[in-house]
């Protein structure tokens, strides 16, 4: 996970949120919840500042303490997973072989448990045996962006968090009010996610494929171009799964005209796709494009998913117009 916690300290509801947490007195075990796995991070980091910090305004962001754990060569601040993109037992067991180690240079030693709900039942199920019988001025704090993932004997022993949804307002306060508005847009202002996607040189030349796939794929025999095009750029194709969501969202939308759209700078071009489509149709393609997310994490073939995901598009766009 990347270290962005410049652009965070000047998040005016986060630090307001690290703060507030700070005073209310020091748990032992905390649950960063958002949708943005960046801010639950970075806001796990702010927290250990706040509760480590040598000065009075906590976090200062200025004394020895905060600065090593904005460099992240704090000793008494350790972050998992360490090798791999998932807690795992051997974590845990590292875990519980330095917890009961007093701080070395902090009031509370912290673990920041990454992504947590990657973790396995058997990981989860090994350091609940901890969180049964925590260790003094130990602070534990999990992130995830899907709670549900995680045992409710673990959720039950933490305080949850849940961080605020990304404003505009705040966005424009963090970055001027110049930023790409289609980045910023499909980021759902949110800070960690309109950074990664800025990143990405290619974002807007993707997006404005994956409309006009939605607006021109009428035929099977459209579906080689498409999805070749699609897997020439693997190492992207989060971001389209990720444009194709937001796009078919919009224009459900549209249709049940209900709740503001993802992509407001595209409104006309989504009115005149949303022509080619309705709403059962809609409801159908976003089902399968959950699924085929899902696929593709679990390692199926990609060709195969992204074949088939194109297919149940352009077979439910022409259902409804022969009825």
């Amino acid at each position: 996970m990347e270290n962005f916690i410049e652009y965070f300290s000047k998040s005016k509801s986060v630090i307001k949120s690290i703060k507030n947490l700070a005073e209310r007195g020091v748990k032992q075990a905390y649950l960063f919840n958002s949708f943005d796995g960046e801010k639950n991070f970075n806001s796990a980091l702010l927290f250990c500042m706040a509760i480590n910090c040598l000065s009075e305004n906590k976090p200062c962001f200025e004394c020895s303490n905060c600065i090593k754990i904005k460099n992240l060569s704090a000793i008494d601040l350790f972050i998992y997973p360490k090798n791999s993109s998932a807690i795992l037992v051997e974590d845990i067991e590292n875990i519980i072989e330095t917890c009961y180690i007093l701080p070395s240079d902090f009031r509370f030693k912290v673990y920041i448990l990454n992504g947590f709900e990657n973790a396995n039942l058997s990981s989860q199920n090994k350091f609940l045996k901890t969180l049964e019988e925590p260790p003094q001025n130990v602070v534990f704090i999990l992130t995830t962006t899907n709670p549900e993932k995680i045992l409710p004997t673990i959720k039950s022993r933490c305080e949850i968090v849940n961080l605020e949804s990304g404003k505009k307002e705040e966005l424009f306060d963090v970055f001027g009010s110049g930023v790409n508005a289609a980045i910023s847009e499909n980021s759902h202002f949110e800070i960690g996610q309109f950074l990664k996607l800025t990143k990405n040189p290619n974002f807007e030349g993707i997006l404005n494929f994956c409309l006009d796939l939605c607006e021109n794929l009428n035929s099977s025999k459209q579906i080689l171009s498409y999805s070749s095009k699609i897997l020439d750029d693997k190492a992207n194709l989060e971001l389209y799964f990720l444009c194709l969501l937001n796009i078919f969202r919009d224009l459900l939308v549209i249709k049940i005209n209900s709740g503001n759209l993802i992509n407001q700078s595209a409104e006309q071009k989504l009115l005149n796709i949303s022509c080619g489509y309705n709403e059962k149709s809609l409801i159908n393609i976003l089902n399968y494009l959950i699924l085929s997310n899902k696929q593709l994490n679990f390692n199926t073939n990609e060709s195969l998913v992204i074949d088939c995901l194109l297919l149940k598009i352009c077979e439910e766009k022409n259902l409804w117009k022969r009825k």
